[in-house]
């Protein structure tokens, strides 16, 4: 498939993904009458619905654009709409704190044409994860597994990336077309620095 940036996502037969079980945007759009009227939900809330190597959404791959498993960003668009016709909210997880190997920002394989952290220490995303003391660049700090990367929110850069300007990861989906009512913060904990991540969690807010 190819993406909302035109990152042509790679054919890796290994891919968690292949365990799908089922389950996307189309089907709660079909649902949305029975969640309404026979069961009174008034909020959605789903695991992380973006690209990613692994099936359940945790170390992403692009933060702009829905997995190919789930849907488009277009039937997110018109989702979100729909539940608000009918009275809804709709939020998702924002998993803003590390990403994968294939990320844009890592591209550990060079599936995206931009530099990325791997290239080298002289990429647009060189501050964009820790670099343990003992490590030397491109082994930076990994979080639960070696393919999954600490991102590091001590620099202006990864926070206007991530959270505050306009086409940031958290705004993007906030506003038109999308609209979306708000986010589920993944691991704040994760963040160097602090103990328990809450100023993190406070730049969101």
């Amino acid at each position: 498939g190819t993406s909302r940036t035109g990152y042509l996502y790679p054919t890796v037969s290994a891919i968690t993904g292949k365990d799908y079980y089922g389950g996307d945007l189309s089907g709660i759009f079909a649902k949305i009458g029975y969640l309404k009227d026979t069961l009174g939900v008034e909020s959605i809330y789903t695991n992380p619905i973006f690209e990613a190597t692994f099936n359940v959404g945790y170390g992403p791959d692009d933060f702009l654009t829905v997995s190919r498993y789930y849907g488009t960003n277009a039937e997110l668009a018109e989702l979100i709409s729909v539940l608000h016709d009918n009275g809804m909210k709709f939020i998702t997880d924002g998993v803003w704190l590390y990403s994968g190997q294939n990320s844009k920002e890592y591209n550990k394989n060079g599936y995206w044409p931009e530099k990325g952290a791997f290239q080298g220490s002289d990429t647009a995303f060189k501050d964009f994860y820790f670099l343990p003391k003992n490590k030397q660049w491109p082994n930076v700090q990994t979080v639960y597994n070696e393919n999954v990367f600490k991102i590091n929110f001590e620099t202006d850069f990864t926070k206007d990336y991530i959270g505050r300007s306009k086409n940031s990861a958290l705004l993007y989906f906030l506003g038109a077309p999308y609209n979306m009512d708000g986010w589920r913060l993944d691991v704040p904990a994760y963040n160097k620095s602090s103990s328990n991540g809450f100023e993190v969690e406070e730049m969101f807010r």
